[in-house]
């Protein structure tokens, strides 16, 4: 049985109720959401005889430290073009505002945007509109 639970801090613990033998183990994240990394990191725990006297055991992971989890992050760069009002291959368009919105976003608007950037001369906008990937997003 595995219990998870939160502190006022905003961390976590996870408690395990098993006939775990003695021995030596490492705990290890086995998934994610699509938010974060996900580790490979094994932390090791060694599981002791403490007397008969002590009904739980505590073990600690990662030296009673947090584990902590690296965000997933992406860039958005791209080029804005336009028609061509004399015909033949597109133009880059030069001083168009991009914005990065909620998948759910009906209206488009610069205050609704999570993030903006306005097109250089050559239609490009900058991966300076660094963003979380996050379910829900588009631009």
């Amino acid at each position: 049985m595995v219990s998870v639970s939160s502190d006022e801090s905003g961390g976590y613990s996870a408690s395990f109720a098993s006939d775990l033998s003695f021995g030596s183990y490492y705990v290890k994240e086995r998934t994610t959401n699509g938010a974060y990394i996900l580790s490979d990191q094994k932390y090791p725990v060694v599981f002791e005889y403490a007397g008969q006297e002590t009904a739980l055991i505590q073990i600690l992971v990662n030296e009673g430290e947090a584990v902590s989890n690296e965000l997933l992050r992406g860039r958005v760069d791209g080029v804005k073009v336009g028609e061509n009002p004399e015909g033949g291959e597109d133009v880059t368009l030069a001083g168009a505002l991009m914005g990065l919105f909620r998948l759910d976003t009906e209206e488009f608007t610069e205050e609704n945007a999570l993030l903006t950037a306005v097109t250089g001369k050559d239609g490009s906008f900058p991966g300076r509109m660094t963003v979380l990937i996050l379910p829900g997003l588009q631009l």
